[in-house]
C-alpha cells in the first residue's frame, strides 16, 4: 500500500506541473498495484 501511496504522490506532483502524460503513467501503476480495490476513490489514494 505504501508504494501505491508513492505513486499516486508522484503523480499528484507531476501534474501540478503540468506534466500530464507523466503524472497519467504513475497513476495507472498505483491502479494495477490497487487491482483487488474496484474503487481506488474510497480509500483516500485518488
Amino acid at each position: 500500500m505504501e508504494k501505491i501511496q508513492e505513486l499516486v504522490s508522484q503523480g499528484k506532483a507531476l501534474l501540478e506541473d503540468g506534466k500530464f502524460d507523466d503524472a497519467l503513467g504513475f497513476f495507472e501503476q498505483a491502479l494495477l498495484l490497487n487491482q483487488d480495490d474496484p474503487d481506488p476513490r474510497g480509500n483516500g489514494l485518488f
